[in-house]
């Protein structure tokens, strides 16, 4: 019995997610640079929709895991033009199960 899954794979632009990166250093330039060559990361950051954005055209979100992966992102859109990253988008549907599996699988 399958049950209905609260994360969606997807692919956003980074311009889009609203975050505060962490200081660049050799891992986050070697990050970025493995973004580019993969086109994407192995660990996709978590995020939520923006609810202010709800009922516009314009989609935008709110990083809740994965900020080394989405600071790397970032300099991967400045380094090498990357504009988007594969995600998960977080339903919120289950707020304490996700915040269970975080905790259990950080």
């Amino acid at each position: 019995m399958s049950t209905p899954s609260s994360l969606q794979m997807s692919i956003i632009q980074i311009s889009k997610v609203s975050f505060i990166p962490a200081p660049v250093d050799e891992r986050v330039i070697k990050g970025a640079e493995l973004i580019y060559k993969l086109g994407g990361c192995v660990r996709p950051p978590v995020v939520d929709r923006d609810a202010s954005c709800f009922g516009t055209l314009e989609m935008r979100y709110i990083l809740i895991s994965g900020q080394f992966a989405m600071t790397c992102a970032l300099l991967a859109r400045e380094k090498y033009g990357v504009e988007s990253i594969n995600a998960y988008i977080n339903d919120n549907k289950n707020k304490e199960d996700f915040e269970e599996a975080l905790a259990l699988f950080s």
